[in-house]
């Protein structure tokens, strides 16, 4: 039998590992095709504990990209011509492994072995690489972090693969919703919030970004909790989760209260309530929803990650907001030629984390000063900040635009005939039209309502 790697062998304790899991992968793959297709589409050779056996995989590996066939006697002329026969055990180790194989139709449970032993395998490499980096304290801690949360990060993703899937297994899933969305005679498939949204979005769907940027006191935050509140509101049992990076959670609850009551939002900041029953009302509807919201500073993907994960297996979740992708951690390093890419890791990263979650994820972003050097001011794409990636791995993309936010520009214009119009431009929508939703801004209250004129061009219906 093949002996233990002494580099594996830390303080006296073995790395996990499975040995007969490895031996059975390997002798299923010397007498099914199909379990070869199986195995290389899970594994690597790093995958394999002992030598020997990632060795003879990746001999293996190499006979089934050529297109030739697998079994005792093309792998060992394969090793043979190699010249590593003899590394890997011989003869008799082939042969062995050729008859060990407790049950073929097991193969993926013993893949998964396998698979699982070399992520604990590598986490534990890891982890002392960061302990390393501790004790030698020669690296800033912030990059440390970095490193480390990206690091799990990465182990965690290898996780989460998924295999090919049939078109009649995806037909059956698309008929299965129909069925559904049918009986319920709605057309909205998703998580409702504004009903102008939701006519043009047919409603806030699992597994997309939905980006909302505009020039900062647009009011892009008043329009992220006003959204909150209604799915909360609009929809059973749902659990949003809000991450807010500039503004403390007591700030999040008061905008949210004038939103609900509603009560001027300065009357609440001061204490200057005329009818406290709207606001023990307000307070009591609100408690009653399931929002959750943190207010750390600074606050990495990973971290954001994991406290949705946890909020998910504990409470459900539904909805996932932030607020806003520059004050992420690892987006203001300083650092000026990295810019780009830390923007598009935490895109890129946010997108994965809604799939996973299978949870819409509202992201709100801060747009350039180009729109203040058009005379049109209203945003467009190629205002995005920072990153063409963020275009590229959001689902959707909309602009908020208020015409006051301007009024000392026009002359002859009354600023107070413009404050109460917004326009929400959907500028990118992956699955469906692109258009300009109108709503009322109520400055008072500092939120949104859906306006009293039914949604222009309506599309999936009201």
């Amino acid at each position: 039998m093949a002996q233990l790697p002494d580099s594996e062998v830390m303080a006296g304790r073995v790395p996990p590992h499975n040995l007969n899991a490895e031996r059975s992968v390997l002798g299923a793959m010397m007498l099914e095709t199909e379990a070869v297709a199986r195995a290389v589409e899970r594994l690597h050779p790093e995958d394999f504990y002992y030598q020997n056996n990632a060795r003879i995989f990746a001999a293996m590996a190499g006979l089934f990209g050529k297109g030739q066939p697998v079994d005792f006697v093309t792998l060992t002329d394969a090793l043979e011509k190699e010249g590593v026969m003899e590394a890997v055990g011989g003869y008799d180790y082939i042969s062995s492994i050729s008859t060990f194989l407790p049950s073929a139709a097991h193969v993926g449970e013993y893949i998964k072995i396998v698979e699982d032993r070399s992520v604990l395998r590598r986490l534990i490499r890891v982890m002392a690489e960061l302990t390393e980096d501790c004790y030698a304290a020669s690296k800033d801690v912030e990059q440390i972090l970095q490193e480390a949360e990206k690091a799990i990060f990465g182990l965690s993703q290898s996780k989460h693969t998924r295999g090919l899937v049939s078109i009649q297994e995806a037909i059956d899933q698309v008929l299965d919703q129909i069925q559904v969305l049918s009986e319920e005679g709605s057309a909205v498939t998703g998580l409702k919030s504004f009903n102008a949204l939701d006519n043009w979005l047919a409603g806030l769907h699992p597994s997309e970004l939905i980006l909302v940027a505009a020039r900062p006191s647009m009011g892009k935050t008043a329009l992220e909790l006003n959204i909150a509140r209604q799915v909360a509101l609009r929809n059973d049992g749902a659990t949003i989760a809000l991450f807010s990076l500039e503004m403390p959670c007591d700030q999040i609850a008061a905008r949210m209260l004038s939103d609900v009551g509603p009560l001027p939002l300065a009357n609440i900041r001061t204490g200057q309530i005329d009818d406290f029953s709207k606001l023990w009302e307000a307070a009591a509807k609100l408690g009653r929803s399931s929002i959750y919201i943190d207010d750390t500073p600074g606050i990495s993907v990973m971290e954001i990650r994991s406290k949705c994960r946890r909020l998910k297996l504990e409470k459900g979740l539904s909805l996932v907001g932030i607020d806003y992708l520059q004050l992420i951690s690892g987006a203001g390093s300083g650092r000026s030629e990295n810019r780009q890419q830390e923007v598009s890791e935490i895109t890129r990263a946010l997108k994965i984390m809604a799939r996973e979650l299978n949870v819409p994820v509202l992201l709100l972003s801060q747009l350039s000063r180009a729109p203040e050097r058009r005379d049109n001011h209203r945003p467009m794409l190629a205002d995005l900040r920072e990153s063409g990636a963020i275009e590229q791995d959001a689902d959707v993309v909309m602009f908020l635009y208020r015409e006051a936010y301007y009024a000392d520009e026009k002359q002859g214009v009354d600023a107070a005939q413009l404050s109460n119009i917004a326009e929400v431009k959907i500028a990118k929508n992956r699955n469906g039209p692109t258009g300009t939703v109108k709503l009322t801004w109520d400055a008072a209250t500092a939120s949104y309502r859906d306006m009293d004129t039914r949604y222009e061009e309506p599309l999936y219906g009201a």
